[in-house]
């Protein structure tokens, strides 16, 4: 495959000389440290919307580090969330999937699973998606850590809380800075960080803007190969301010991306074809405290999303429009009646003040014109008890109405600390996701049908998970889990002759265990390694499409001494998944990024390669109820990135 201009040994020559230059000798961090501090200090907020200790917490619960995300590489939130156990991304080089619990159908949009900003419910309104991939509003370099929450959260969040919360907290504070960036594909990219106090509050500012030209995409098995259709330009802008109780985010971004290589069964080669995802929200909260045990919390959120296409049908340019503006508010108590015993509460109000879908054909006309409003509002409690040192309950549940329909969800939690760094949890729920405004509305004459009367998709999960320290300097997890989802929406042929309908039709259930170890074996290396296996059916008994069995990483962190250098090397297995038409092989790639130490007034620099062995390899595409879709595209080959930045 097509990789960059520069010669093959190149980029690993320059991350050589990277670590033999350019920084002061630097104190050495001790990793052997890291382990039983994270585990026994660390708190989330995300899995009951009040700050506890992660073993502690009524969930199965991964937190990945700002620091972590350095270390590695990481440039999207999917690659984050992918390096949590249970999860992996597969991509369609126009927006990145996640699969969770051997659950990963072709085009489900994210919508099965929750992504906060800050608390905040970050899905739009039309698909109801999750935007992880580089279409995501928050910068990586914004984020302070990422909780990434496995199972049923409904009790707590409402609809699409369905496999898991993901819940982004960006940072409070950062430097002055300026960075550049430049890449394979021609990547260029800058951003720019405002940061200080005012009267006893602060307030941080940062854009960014990346321009590439992509990667040459092919078609895989034999669908051709296209240059020049796999370009992206993307602008971020994010503001933070907070003084006393208050905080307010405030948030947009706009990517252009060029998707002219078959995808959804368009003309492959047509450079006519893309996609603009744009993004802006607004979230004003404050919290404060009635009482000594009594604290309270109030938000206000406004969400637009202004997405629109360009494609291509045997020649048709076809364009679509999917408005999405909405508002609400939350507003949360919680009382700590005792030094054992904590009750939340929380109430939760919002309107779609526009969902629509438009479609016009040049050679058609107008196809689709929708437009849908509606309300959704929900009540939750969660009542938590510490029965003795050892043992404590949670149990929660939350009632909601989300357009029309009327949905209850509970979860219980029974917390066994067998030591003080080590947590035993049974944990049981249910959840559910309201169908969205495309599933139901979405109706193209001969091609597409409507379906107003979907319901909500429903699931049930009994998990058991234990997570301990190993002395000081490890770290051992398992998670072992079923489930059964029912009423899940496909679309399917609805009249035998091509017309597509989304129908409560599916069915899926599975059984897995998440095994995860990480053990410092010197006080400059660190080792990771996680094993994901799942077995996951449809209602028929046959394995779920594009599901792998079996998802593993394996990761290494090693401090060079005395430069003070880190180099990060992470790699990558996903087993082979079947889709409609035959088999995804499996494949392994690795990443290696390096970093200098970070010091204020001295070049901060990283140099990643990723697909550091150059694997060829796909990620499906074929989607059901169009088979004349190819079955996968390839994936970018070996590519590297150069970044400098500077804060003052």
């Amino acid at each position: 495959m097509k990789t960059s201009a520069l010669p093959r040994r190149l980029p690993l020559a320059l991350a050589v000389a990277a670590c033999c230059v350019g920084a002061a000798p630097a104190a050495t961090r001790d990793l052997t440290a890291l382990s039983l501090e994270q585990l026994t200090q660390i708190e989330v907020y995300g899995v009951s919307k009040a700050q506890e200790r992660l073993l502690d917490a009524p969930a199965s619960v991964s937190v990945i580090t700002a620091d972590q995300i350095r270390a590695f590489g990481y440039r999207t939130l999917a690659d984050i969330i992918g390096s949590a156990r249970g999860f992996f991304s597969h991509d369609d080089r126009a927006y990145t999937w996640i699969g969770v619990r051997g659950f990963a159908p072709v085009g489900d949009y994210n919508t099965r699973i929750l992504v906060l900003i800050d608390g905040n419910r970050a899905n739009d309104n039309v698909f109801e998606a999750a935007a992880v991939g580089t279409e995501g509003v928050i910068d990586v370099e914004l984020i302070d850590r990422v909780e990434v929450i496995r199972g049923p959260s409904s009790s707590v969040y409402g609809t699409s809380a369905f496999f898991g919360v993901i819940n982004i907290v960006t940072k409070d504070a950062a430097a002055n800075s300026v960075a550049g960036r430049v890449g394979s594909g021609r990547e260029r990219g800058g951003a720019a960080t405002v940061a200080g106090g005012f009267n006893g509050g602060r307030y941080l500012l940062r854009a960014s803007r990346t321009v590439s030209a992509g990667q040459d995409v092919e078609l895989l098995p034999d669908g051709g190969r296209f240059s020049g259709v796999d370009g992206m330009t993307l602008t971020r802008v994010f503001a933070k301010v907070q003084q006393g109780g208050w905080r307010l985010d405030l948030g947009t971004m706009q990517r252009h991306k060029d998707a002219g290589y078959g995808l959804y069964g368009t003309d492959p080669g047509d450079r006519r074809a893309y996609t603009v995802d744009a993004y802006t929200f607004a979230d004003l909260r404050h919290a404060g405290r009635l009482r000594a045990d009594l604290d309270w919390s109030a938000r206000v959120f406004y969400g637009d999303t202004p997405y629109r296409d360009r494609y291509v049908f045997s020649g048709d340019v076809t364009r679509d429009w999917f408005p999405g503006r909405w508002a609400g508010t939350e507003w949360q108590v919680t009382h700590r009646l005792s030094a054992a015993h904590r009750f939340v509460a929380g109430f939760e109000a919002s309107r779609d003040i526009q969902s629509g879908i438009r479609t016009l054909s040049d050679a058609s006309g107008e196809l689709v014109n929708v437009r849908r409003s509606g309300s959704r509002t929900g009540v939750f409690v969660q009542d938590d008890f510490k029965w003795s040192d050892a043992f404590s309950s949670s149990l929660g549940a939350r009632h909601d109405h989300v357009k029309g329909l009327s949905e209850t969800s509970p979860r219980l939690a029974l917390i066994w600390r067998t030591t003080p760094a080590s947590a035993l949890k049974l944990l049981a729920g249910s959840a559910f996701r309201a169908p969205s405004t495309y599933e139901g509305n979405y109706a193209i004459p001969g091609y597409y049908l409507a379906n107003p009367d979907l319901k909500s998709e429903k699931i049930r999960t009994l998990d058991l998970d234990f997570e301990t320290a190993l002395g000081e300097s490890g770290r051992f997890a398992l998670t072992a889990y079923r489930y059964r989802a029912t009423n899940l929406i496909n679309l399917v042929d609805a009249t035998g002759g091509g017309e597509l309908q989304y129908r409560n039709v599916g069915v899926a259930t599975a059984r897995g265990v998440d095994l995860e170890l990480e053990q410092a074996v010197l006080p400059v290396l660190r080792l990771r390694g996680v094993l994901s296996y799942s077995h996951a059916e449809d209602g028929e008994g046959r394995h779920l499409l594009n599901s792998p069995r079996r998802v593993a990483r394996a990761s290494a962190l090693w401090q060079m001494t005395p430069t003070g250098w880190r180099a990060g090397v992470e790699a990558r297995y996903v087993d082979r998944r079947e889709v409609e038409s035959g088999r995804i092989a499996a494949y392994t790639v690795a990443n290696l990024t390096l970093t200098s130490p970070e010091a204020r007034g001295a070049p901060d620099l990283s140099f990643s390669v990723r697909n550091l062995f150059d694997r060829r390899y796909g990620d499906p595409i074929e989607a059901p109820g169009l088979p004349s879709m190819p079955q996968a595209v390839s994936q970018p080959g070996r590519t590297w990135t150069v970044r400098v930045a500077y804060s003052f």
